[in-house]
């Protein structure tokens, strides 16, 4: 789904179209973004800089330097939606574990994504931190954005999911609807 592995079979529509994702770049384009178990933050930035790293906005003229303004007036709403209580300017290496999962959502959610994969999101959460981004999870669902929760962790799964299905080795082995 993500594109980093060609698949071999199936498709995934978006918003009713066939997609067959060959890259992450056409991934991404499609929509579609991936957030990783392992954190992929620098502790040295802040949050706005996370966020945004490699696509700053740029100030005219001849250095082209990051205009740290603008960078953070696009963050604070990403931000903003996710309910977080941290602003753009925060350095990550400040934040929870729980705070830095959200930097990475909001980060997948600055690509206009539609698609949300969350790998193991809560395996480093304790209880509370956990609560906190299954409400997160709840309010994009609710704004319309599709997630895809991977979890081990069953009770996690019927809180932040509509739709269950289980996979073994690949294939799918069971599936819940609703409140099955």
């Amino acid at each position: 789904l993500g594109g980093v592995i060609e698949p071999d079979a199936g498709t995934i529509e978006i918003d009713g179209a066939p997609h067959r994702a060959f890259s992450v770049e056409e991934s991404m384009k499609a929509g579609i973004a991936f957030v990783h178990q392992e954190l992929n933050l620098f502790d040295n930035l802040d949050v706005a800089a996370n966020v945004y790293i490699g696509r700053e906005p740029r100030r005219y003229g001849f250095l082209q330097l990051v205009d740290n303004e603008k960078l953070h007036e696009a963050v604070q709403p990403l931000l903003d939606r996710l309910g977080a209580s941290f602003s753009p300017s925060t350095p990550v290496e400040k934040l929870s574990i729980a705070q830095q999962q959200m930097v990475e959502i909001a980060k997948a959610l600055s690509f206009n994504s539609r698609l949300l994969i969350l790998d193991e999101p809560t395996s480093a959460l304790p209880l509370a931190e956990t609560a906190k981004l299954l409400e997160v999870i709840a309010g994009l669902k609710a704004h319309g954005i599709s997630v895809i929760f991977i979890s081990h962790r069953l009770h996690e799964i019927v809180a932040a999911c509509d739709r269950v299905l289980v996979l073994r080795d690949g294939n799918l082995v069971g599936a819940l609807e609703g409140e099955q």
